[in-house]
């Protein structure tokens, strides 16, 4: 496969990190900053650290481009006036090297404690900005900053901060087309492998090479493979069984490879050998079903247009189990509303789409007892003219059948 060029990269001492140009950090703090004075916010500490694949670094790498390795907890501290700081644990000179701001090694807490007071902030309005919409921080930690700050106003912000990265800036777009670029190369890799012997854990060892020798992050690997005369599986799995593919089988892919803290999944259906009639059924309303919703992904349409989509696949007998889309805000599927899911209390927050979103098309066929089922889904960025595919493996969405 032809290899994009990556974005610029900045340099510190003979550390060389890929990262976004300086412009772009100026123009992202600016409008961080637009919208603190707009809810009367002195401060924010925004949080983040090792959990959910390394998704969970993402608005710390938004802010900051910094990264550590297995901290549960780091944050930036980041004033409406003065400079920001990253406070982590454990900071090493090639850590700090990623960062654009200011980085201090020790409890992190501590380290956000003292920065507050620092900043004269002990009695200010602070908006906390978790590390997904579904987590917080640590007990200990917000407990801590009650006790230091009992006169502070301390509000959660995580989903107004999350809508403020919805549409992408042209450097955001370049790099999710070289995070599709790399999901791509995983599936091609792990096509080229899969053959019957070939253990599951093989499969894995493939896409692990083949993504960390294009300069990417393993992110989220989802590998499961079953037999299609004798399935239990619908949906790929995060961790690989001591099984070995035989002729017959069918892999169900879903892949979420990081650039530079950015995530363009795909998901695909790879066989082993001839469709059986079910799966061809199956695969046909998923393909069905995947038309529609790309075809809805226009500016101005809205969650009501892509929903259609679940109405095809129940309709011809079949159930799904993941949100048809889902939003890629920069490493972490929860970061924008579900659109589409069967449990519709999962899918009440209205949504319009515009221009420049980038969005992922997820689609899951099963039968009722989910034992059986196929996957289809790639990332798309929302153009002025429709959707754009950013993912080029296979040419078309056909199942890749060897």
């Amino acid at each position: 496969m032809h290899k994009l060029e990556p974005p610029t990269f900045r340099k510190v001492s003979s550390y060389t990190y890929p990262s976004f140009s300086e412009k772009e950090f100026t123009t992202r703090h600016q409008r961080i900053r637009e919208w603190m004075e707009g809810k009367d916010l002195d401060c924010l500490i925004v949080s983040g650290g090792g959990a959910a694949f390394d998704r969970c670094w993402s608005n710390i790498r938004y802010v900051t481009n910094y990264m550590g390795s297995m901290e549960i907890a780091t944050y930036c501290v980041f004033p409406l006036e003065g400079e920001p700081v990253v406070a982590s644990i454990l900071v090493l000179p090639d850590r700090a090297a990623r960062s654009v701001v200011e980085v201090r090694a020790r409890n992190a807490i501590e380290v956000t404690v003292q920065k507050i007071k620092e900043l004269s902030l002990s009695t200010g309005k602070i908006g906390i900005v978790e590390p997904d919409v579904l987590i917080s921080i640590p007990m200990n930690h917000w407990e801590c900053l009650r006790k230091e700050f009992p006169g502070a106003d301390f509000e959660f912000v995580t989903e107004e901060f999350w809508k403020l990265r919805w549409v992408k800036t042209p450097e955001e777009i370049q790099v999710l087309q070289i995070a599709a670029h790399l999901s791509d190369i995983g599936t091609e890799a792990i096509a080229q492998a899969a053959e019957p012997g070939v253990s599951e854990g093989r499969l894995y060892g493939a896409y692990y090479d083949a993504i960390f020798s294009n300069g990417g992050e393993p992110g989220f690997p989802g590998i499961g493979s079953t037999s299609m005369l004798n399935p239990d599986a619908s949906m790929c799995r995060v961790h690989p069984m001591e099984r070995t593919l035989q002729k017959g089988d069918i892999l169900l892919l879903e892949l979420g490879p990081l650039y530079m803290g950015y995530e363009a999944q795909n998901q695909r259906s790879i066989a082993l050998g001839p469709l059986p009639s079910d799966y061809q059924d199956m695969y046909s309303v998923a393909l069905e079903a995947w038309s529609v919703v790309t075809e809805a992904l226009q500016p101005g349409n809205t969650h009501e247009d892509i929903a259609k989509a679940g109405q095809i696949i129940k309709k011809a007998g079949f159930r799904w189990f993941s949100p048809l889309v889902h939003w890629m805000h920069g490493g972490c599927p929860r970061d924008g509303a579900y659109i589409g899911h069967p449990n519709p209390k999962l899918s009440q927050v209205p949504v319009t789409l515009v221009k420049d979103l980038c969005a992922t098309v997820e689609v899951t066929v099963s039968n009722e007892t989910l034992t059986k089922g196929v996957m289809l889904g790639d990332t798309f960025h929302i153009t002025e003219k429709g959707p754009r595919r950013l993912q080029s493996y296979p040419e078309s969405p056909e199942m890749l059948v060897l």
